[in-house]
């Protein structure tokens, strides 16, 4: 994934990031400064989508007879997503969208 991007970002293609906050699991400091720096070094991602984690798939794993590998989560806080975002935008360059839905 990594080369791919760096593929992409080098020939000037626009890239959106999707990235799921996971409570506990992707929502650290650590995490949003590792984005951030992803980020920074791809100069065509234009939008980072911060997806605060929630339970909309958890019924179709149990229609599947299979164990929900995520039962253990509570759906993501949006404030708490929010201050993410915030976070994110703070050290990212001017131009990018930082979007939470």
């Amino acid at each position: 994934m990594l080369d791919f991007a760096a593929e992409v970002s080098g020939r000037g293609i626009e890239m959106w990031v999707r990235y799921v906050l996971l409570p506990g699991i992707t929502d650290s400091d650590h995490d949003c400064t590792a984005l951030a720096r992803f980020v920074l070094l791809h100069s065509s991602i234009s939008v980072v989508d911060v997806l605060p984690y929630h339970e909309l798939g958890k019924d179709k794993w149990a229609k599947l007879g299979l164990q929900y590998p995520l039962a253990h989560l509570k759906p993501y806080n949006m404030d708490d997503a929010q201050r993410f975002a915030a976070k994110l935008r703070s050290i990212i360059r001017e131009g990018v969208v930082v979007q939470c839905n």
